[in-house]
């Protein structure tokens, strides 16, 4: 379970590639086909390697602007940008967890559909 949560970060990777691209538009950074291949790939890894706490995007967001060429007076507004992004990417990647869990208990024919389709359980028990 643990090494499945640390590689389900798509909400994360695209947390960190939306602010990296925002902060690249604002503070005019030239942006190629290479460039943006480059940031979505270490966006994806550095997702993986971002600390699962509150805030903890703001580590790698700092690796990332630095690999890209993005000067680090961004970092002002790429901590506001990972606050408001914070919430919605980690419930993306909860809800990605959840649905992942849920189909391989499906394919595994772990899940009882009566159990779940009964609304009054104190009937089933009689």
């Amino acid at each position: 379970m643990p090494l499945g949560i640390a590689f389900s970060r798509g909400g994360y990777a695209l947390s960190l590639f939306a602010t990296a691209l925002f902060l690249a538009i604002i503070f005019n950074v030239e942006m190629t086909v290479s460039w943006v291949v480059i940031a979505l790939i270490l966006s994806g890894l550095l997702a993986i390697a971002a600390p699962p706490v509150p805030g903890g995007a703001l580590i790698v967001l700092s690796l990332l602007m630095t690999q890209l060429g993005i000067p680090m007076e961004a970092m002002a507004i790429g901590v506001v940008a990972s606050i408001l992004l914070d919430f919605p990417s980690t419930s993306h990647d909860m809800l990605a967890i959840l649905a992942d869990l849920t189909h391989v208990a499906k394919k595994s024919k772990q899940i009882d559909y009566n159990t779940l389709q009964n609304t009054n359980p104190e009937k089933a028990e009689k």
